[in-house]
C-alpha cells in the first residue's frame, strides 16, 4: 500500500478518535446518558491515547520517507533533496506548513495523553465533577488540530504545486531543534488553558489546582526560553544583518505566551499569592494557550510577512476560527465567572508592600505583553481595515518598553527584600553599594544612560541574589528562582550593551585595508566554490582590534534550486563581544569585496546568561529533598515565608 495511502488512513481515524474524546465528554450531559458516565470517561481517556498514537504513527511514517528519500510522498520530493545530509532530512518534516502542522498535532496530542494519565493521581481527584470538562476542552482542542493537520496533510502534497522550503531551514543546527521547542513550549499550554476554564466554570480551585498549573506553566516556560533563545542564536549566525531580534512579527509571535506564562508564574508561585491570587491565577492561566493560538494563526495563516512565516494557506481561515473559538469560551469565563474568585477583604497582613509590589510587577509584565501584542497585530489591523501599510519596527518597541522594562527591573530588585521582610540588612546595603560602584565605572566607560542604570539594576539583582543562595538547605523553587532572575537582570544588560554596537560598510580590493569604526580589516582574498548544491562566494580578511587579529571568511551563497541568496557571517567572539563580518557583494571582474563590520559588545555574554535563565526554570522543577534536610529546608523557607491570603 502507498505510503500516502497509509498516512491519510492514520490521520483520519486520528480525526475519528479526537471526535470520540469530544463525544465521550458531551454525551453524559444528557440525562439519557448520564448512566453510562463512567463508561464514557474511561473511553475518552484511552481515545486521547489513541489519537497520540495514530498521530505519532503518521510522523514515524513521514520521517522514514524522508529519510530514505522515498518520492512516492510528493512532500518528499519538495523538502529534500539528493544532496541534503541526513539531519536536515529528518528536520525536513517541520520545514513546510504541512509538516509542521502534523508536528503540532503531535505535540499537542502527546501532552494530552500524559494530562489524561495525571488526572487520576492529581487534578481529577480535586476536579471530581470537573472532569467532563476537562475531556471536552482536550477533545475540542486534539479534533481542531488533528482536522487542520489532515485538511493540509504531508500525504496528499502536490510536488507541482509547492514551493520548496527555505534553505534558511537547512542551514544550521539550531533548526533541528528550535521549532520542536517551541511547540512542545507551546501545547505545554494547553493544560493551564484548561485548568483555567475548569476553575473559572466551578468558581473554585485549591492547592492541587495551583501545583498543576505552576508545573506545566513552569515546563512550557523552560521550553520557550530555550527555544526562543536558539532561534535568536539562529537568526544571529545565519541571517547576516547582525541581530538577532528583530520585532518580527513571527518573533513576537513566541515571545507572547512567554510573557504571558511568566505573569502565570508570578500568579501561583510558592511565594508570589497576595489578595486576589485565585482570580489572577485563573483568568492568566489560560492566557498563555490563548496567544498561542493567536501566534499559530499568525504564523500559518500568511496573514503577516515575514521570514519566518508560512506562505498564504487554505487552513488560515480554520486556524482563525479555532483562535476565536478558543478565546472566546476564555474571556467569556473570565468575565463571567471571574469575580466569584474573589477572596473575602485582605487581612492587614496581606495586603502591604509585599503584595503590591507583586501586583506591580504583574502589570507591568501584562503591560509589555499589551505593547509587544499591539506592535504585532496593528499592521496587519490596519492594512485589513485601511489598505494602509504601516511598519513598525525597533525603534518604536525600544521607546516604548524602555520604561516598562526598567520597571520590572526594580520590582524585580524590590520584590524579594519586601517579600522577606528583613528591611536594610547587611545584603541590602552591600547590594546598594555594588549596584552604585557598577553604575559609576560604567558611566565612566560608557555614558550611557540606559546601559548605567541597567548595569546598577542588575547588580544589585545579582548581590541580593546570591546572599539568598547562601542560606543553609533551600528547597529548589528558591534556588532557581533566584538564578533564574539573576539571568534575566544580566541578559538586559547584555541587551541595552548590544544597542552600543558600531557598524559601518566598505567595497575593498584585495591587499586594501580599511578601518571600520573601532576594527580595522584587510581583504586578503575571494574565492568561488560549487558544491553541486551550492554557489559560495567566500571573502578572507584579517580583523583587527585592541584585543588581538584573527581571521574572518563571510560568505554568500547561492542556491539554484531555490533561486535564493544567503549571507552566511563570520562572526569572531571575544570577552567583551563580537566581531560581526557580513558579505554583501563580490565584484567577478575586479575581484573586490563589499563588507559589512559590526562590533557588538556583549552578545556572548547574552547567550550564557539566556542559558542561566533556562537553568534557573529546569531547577525549579527537580523534587524537593525529603527527610531531615527538607524539613530543615521548610524552616529556612518558613523565615522567609510572607503571609498568606486565605
Amino acid at each position: 500500500m502507498p505510503p500516502a495511502t497509509i498516512g491519510l488512513t492514520l490521520q483520519v481515524l486520528a480525526v475519528a478518535s479526537s471526535a470520540l474524546v469530544l463525544a465521550a465528554a458531551v454525551l453524559p450531559a444528557a440525562p439519557r446518558w448520564r448512566p453510562v458516565a463512567p463508561v464514557a470517561e474511561r473511553v475518552g481517556r484511552w481515545a486521547v491515547i489513541a489519537t497520540g498514537a495514530l498521530v505519532f504513527a503518521a510522523v514515524v511514517l513521514v520521517e522514514i520517507a524522508l529519510v530514505t528519500r522515498d518520492e512516492r510522498l510528493g512532500f518528499v520530493t519538495v523538502v529534500t533533496e539528493d544532496a541534503l545530509p541526513t539531519f536536515y532530512r529528518i528536520t525536513a518534516l517541520w520545514s513546510a506548513m504541512d509538516g509542521s502542522l502534523l508536528l503540532w498535532s503531535l505535540v499537542v496530542a502527546i501532552v494530552s495523553a500524559v494530562f489524561v494519565a495525571r488526572v487520576p493521581a492529581g487534578v481529577g481527584r480535586s476536579a471530581g465533577a470537573a472532569l467532563p470538562i476537562h475531556t471536552a476542552a482536550l477533545g475540542a482542542t486534539l479534533l481542531s488540530f488533528t482536522t487542520i493537520s489532515l485538511v493540509e496533510s504531508p500525504f496528499a502534497a502536490d510536488a507541482a504545486e509547492q514551493a520548496k522550503p527555505s534553505p534558511l531551514l537547512q542551514d544550521h543546527p539550531a533548526m533541528g531543534v528550535h521549532p520542536p521547542l517551541l511547540y512542545a513550549g507551546f501545547a505545554c499550554m494547553l493544560v493551564p488553558y484548561i485548568l483555567s476554564l475548569v476553575a473559572l466554570a466551578r468558581g473554585h480551585l485549591d492547592e492541587v489546582w495551583r501545583r498543576s498549573t505552576h508545573r506545566w506553566t513552569l515546563v512550557g516556560w523552560v521550553l520557550l526560553t530555550v527555544g526562543i533563545g536558539l532561534g535568536a542564536w539562529w537568526s544571529y549566525a545565519v541571517l547576516g544583518w547582525g541581530g538577532y531580534w528583530a520585532w518580527d512579527p513571527v518573533e513576537n509571535a513566541s515571545l507572547l505566551p512567554w510573557l504571558a506564562a511568566t505573569v502565570v508564574l508570578h500568579s501561583v508561585g510558592p511565594r508570589t499569592r497576595g489578595p486576589s491570587w485565585r482570580r489572577w491565577a485563573a483568568i492568566t492561566a489560560g492566557l498563555p494557550f490563548v496567544l498561542v493560538l493567536i501566534a499559530t494563526f499568525l504564523t500559518r495563516s500568511g496573514v503577516v510577512a515575514s521570514i519566518h512565516a508560512f506562505a498564504l494557506s487554505p487552513v488560515g481561515g480554520l486556524l482563525g476560527v479555532v483562535a476565536a473559538l478558543g478565546t472566546g469560551a476564555w474571556l467569556i469565563l473570565a468575565i463571567l465567572r471571574g469575580r466569584r474568585l474573589d477572596p473575602p477583604a485582605p487581612s492587614a497582613a496581606s495586603s502591604g508592600a509585599p503584595w503590591t509590589a507583586l501586583r506591580a510587577g504583574r502589570i507591568a509584565l501584562l503591560l509589555v505583553l499589551a505593547v509587544v501584542l499591539v506592535g504585532t497585530v496593528a499592521p496587519t489591523i490596519v492594512a485589513a481595515t485601511t489598505g494602509a501599510t504601516v511598519s513598525i519596527g525597533p525603534p518604536w518597541y525600544g521607546r516604548t518598553l524602555a520604561p516598562l522594562a526598567v520597571a520590572v527591573l526594580v520590582l524585580m530588585a524590590v520584590t524579594p527584600l519586601l517579600l522577606d521582610r528583613r528591611g536594610l540588612s547587611p545584603s541590602t546595603v552591600a547590594a546598594t553599594a555594588a549596584g552604585a560602584a557598577a553604575a559609576l565605572v560604567c558611566g565612566i566607560v560608557v555614558r550611557d544612560v540606559g546601559t548605567v542604570v541597567t548595569t546598577a539594576l542588575a547588580v544589585f539583582v545579582t548581590v541580593t541574589g546570591g546572599r539568598r543562595l547562601t542560606a543553609r538547605a533551600l528547597r529548589p523553587t528558591t534556588v532557581g528562582s533566584v538564578v533564574a532572575h539573576i539571568g534575566i537582570a544580566l541578559s538586559a544588560v547584555a541587551i541595552v550593551a548590544g544597542g552600543q554596537s558600531t557598524v559601518a560598510e566598505r567595497t575593498l580590493a584585495i591587499g586594501e585595508a580599511a578601518r571600520f569604526g573601532d576594527v580595522d580589516a584587510v581583504l586578503v582574498s575571494v574565492e568561488r566554490v560549487d558544491d553541486g548544491r551550492t554557489l559560495t562566494a567566500r571573502a578572507r580578511l584579517v580583523v583587527s582590534t585592541d584585543t588581538g587579529s584573527s581571521e574572518a571568511a563571510p560568505e554568500l551563497r547561492y542556491y539554484p534550486d531555490h533561486a535564493a541568496v544567503l549571507a552566511g557571517p563570520s562572526i569572531d567572539s571575544r570577552l567583551g563581544g563580537d566581531v560581526y563580518v557580513s558579505l554583501l557583494d563580490v565584484d567577478p571582474d575586479t575581484d573586490s569585496a563589499t563588507v559589512r563590520i559590526a562590533s557588538i559588545p556583549l552578545v556572548p555574554w547574552l547567550w550564557g546568561t539566556g542559558s542561566l535563565v533556562a537553568l534557573g526554570g529546569a531547577i525549579c522543577l527537580l523534587p524537593a529533598r525529603r527527610g531531615r534536610t527538607a524539613a530543615r529546608s521548610g524552616v529556612e523557607e518558613a523565615r522567609n515565608e510572607p503571609v498568606r491570603a486565605s
